[in-house]
């Protein structure tokens, strides 16, 4: 059975990233290495000794920097999704 996405969408059986164009290839590397450096950084923040209350703003700290360098590369996504929506529709009214 095919995978759902979060839009409700069927992904197909067949999919795979080598499949998706290289803009969207690379936007989804740079959001997974965010993804990495910041879950490592906050692991690192949670191992840190120190005052609870100092970790805690730091913490906050690092979650806003994280959602201000993600949200471009998931609003790239969405922009890039929508592109594709919009040739495959295109192609659609073409062939017909």
């Amino acid at each position: 059975m095919s995978p759902v996405s979060a839009r409700g969408t069927m992904a197909p059986d067949d999919a795979h990233p080598s499949d998706l164009p290289p803009e969207i290839q690379s936007t989804l590397q740079t959001l997974a290495d965010l993804e990495a450096r910041y879950g490592a950084e906050r692991d690192g923040l949670g191992r840190c000794p120190g005052p609870n209350a100092v970790k805690e703003r730091l913490l906050a700290q690092l979650e806003r920097r994280h959602a201000r360098e993600r949200q471009p590369l998931v609003q790239r996504l969405a922009d890039l999704q929508q592109e594709m929506a919009s040739a495959r529709m295109f192609d659609g009214l073409r062939l017909h």
